[in-house]
């Protein structure tokens, strides 16, 4: 039982971590193409969070389409927009997420090509001409809502549970977070000594598992 629940926290740790990378790295970003004060970044992560959950789509899916919207559009709120909009077409047409925000960035920055090809239904209602407000005008009006319909579907529900899980190991892993950095000072040193003494290490722990069987 103790070694379950010491492999469900290892796991829980690692979310976490993996958790918060993506989120320095999303934060980076915003510091890099848009200057963003701590406060828009705080005001992001809550961004995510609730599109998270409102879309049944993983916040570490999410964070990698913002920041490319971000460094496309140089501009948190026209990135945001763009994000409900690539949340929509990935919905309707089954394309990834991360395909369609860098066919969406582009298109920001009037190479329409891509867009073109991820939907050959764009193909003449948006050209290389078309103003931002003629671009997203047209795409809501093709796919508008999808999201929120496939949010709605039982597996859109199921992926929304599954979320809704992983969020709380998550959680858990966060509050390890601060035990695991005082133990690493510790570790290292360890780790290394086992590096340079691997004979012994071995043998040690060859012993310590003859004891334990």
């Amino acid at each position: 039982v103790i070694g379950g629940i010491t492999a469900g926290l290892g796991f829980a740790t690692k979310a976490a971590m993996d958790d918060l990378k993506a989120q320095e790295l999303l934060a980076q970003q915003m510091r890099s193409s848009t200057h963003a004060t701590d406060a828009q970044i705080k005001s992001m992560e809550s961004y995510v969070q609730k599109l998270s959950r409102s879309a049944a789509v993983a916040d570490d899916v999410l964070r990698p389409a913002m920041s490319s919207l971000v460094r496309s559009t140089q501009d948190v709120a026209d990135a945001q927009m763009l994000m409900n909009i690539a949340l929509d077409i990935s919905a309707a047409t089954g394309k990834d997420l991360e395909s369609v925000t860098l066919a969406l960035g582009k298109a920001y920055n009037g190479n329409t090509t891509s867009l073109q090809k991820l939907d050959p239904s764009m193909r003449g209602v948006i050209t290389n001409t078309s103003t931002l407000q003629e671009m997203t005008d047209a795409l809501e009006k093709s796919f508008g809502g999808a999201a929120a319909t496939a949010a709605g579907t039982m597996k859109g529900k199921m992926d929304g549970l599954k979320i809704a899980m992983d969020e709380t190991k998550e959680a858990i892993g966060m509050a390890l977070l601060p035990v695991i950095e005082k133990l690493i000072g510790f570790l290292q040193p360890l780790a290394q000594w086992a590096q340079d003494n691997t004979g012994f290490f071995l043998a040690f722990v060859g012993v310590v598992g003859s004891l334990a069987a």
